[in-house]
């Protein structure tokens, strides 16, 4: 669980967050500034870029999580399971997982949020390139290609995809 400084920090990140999501669903991510942010979480400006490094952070905040479960995925299957099976089966379980803390409503209200967004398409772009790479690395290391070969790339393509 952590001690009082880690807890309360954890409890900082998740206000912020959620101030940050409610704004953001009421009147657009890019009509919302972080100024408007802070306020609402009662923070800083400097307080919540501490927390997220970018406005788009606070969109997606848990892709750093979400790239660790991909890669530990394929790293750690069993045997002669395919990484497509690894992948399949992680985010099946994630998707599990976030869809029991939103509802339908509120996940269909964030999917309309990311995708009238420019910003939020191009930062959400950038993620699955991140995962692609990572990927790409992971396949290059189990085969024996070397670090940037094609084959590696276009597999963990596919898989992200």
């Amino acid at each position: 669980m952590g001690g009082l400084i880690e807890r309360k920090k954890q409890r900082t990140r998740r206000q912020i967050g959620e101030a940050a999501l409610r704004l953001f669903l009421e009147r657009g991510f890019d009509q919302v500034g972080v100024a408007e942010i802070a306020e609402a979480a009662e923070v800083s400006a400097r307080t919540v870029y501490n927390y997220f490094p970018t406005k788009a952070h606070l969109v997606f905040d848990d892709d750093q999580a979400v790239l660790d479960a991909l890669v530990t995925a394929v790293r750690s299957r069993k045997p002669g399971e395919s990484a497509l099976t690894a992948v399949r089966g992680m985010l099946a379980n994630l998707g599990g997982r976030m869809g029991d803390r939103r509802p339908p409503q509120a996940r269909a209200a964030f999917r309309r949020m990311v995708t009238s967004s420019p910003s939020l398409r191009s930062h959400q772009r950038a993620i699955a390139a991140g995962y692609e790479a990572a990927l790409a690395d992971v396949l290059a290391e189990e085969t024996g290609a070397p670090l940037g070969s094609a084959e590696p790339f276009v597999a963990a393509v596919a898989l992200i995809g």
